[in-house]
Parts: C-alpha cells; sequence; structure tokens
C-alpha cells in the first residue's frame, strides 16, 4: 500500500522526499512539486516496502523541514 504524507508548504517549490527504515538504509529519495498551502504528497513505492518502520523526511534546499515516523503492516 502507499503512504500518504500532508505537507503545508510555505511557497510554491520543490521538496525532497526521504525514506530509511530504521537500520538506517535509503528506501527513496525524490522530489516533489508542491504548491503553497497544503499539500498530499503520496509515495506510491512503498507498496514494494517490506512492513515495519519507516522514518519519512522532507527537505527544501537541503535543510531538512519536517519528519514523520510510519508503520507500514
Amino acid at each position: 500500500s502507499r503512504i500518504n504524507i500532508g505537507y503545508n508548504a510555505s511557497q510554491k517549490g520543490t521538496v525532497v522526499v526521504s525514506a530509511l527504515n530504521l537500520q538506517g538504509q535509503v528506501q527513496l529519495i525524490k522530489q516533489v512539486n508542491v504548491n503553497k498551502g497544503s499539500n498530499n504528497i503520496i509515495i506510491a513505492e512503498a507498496a514494494g516496502w517490506s512492513n515495519g518502520i519507516y522514518i519519512i523526511g522532507i527537505s527544501v534546499e537541503n535543510a531538512p523541514v519536517a519528519s514523520v515516523k510510519v508503520i507500514k503492516q
């Protein structure tokens, strides 16, 4: 199944979404275009991940702005 992340952007632009498992292995790094205000970021690639806990991070211009822990079951 995919993961949906809500993100409120201060301006229109591009963010980098990353996902790590608890072993620190990178599962995903991708650029996503966002609009100013509320955005729904869909991580369809999560369908192929094993069940477990992942840390999803969002960065703007190489600076982390948000992170969330998700559990895939």
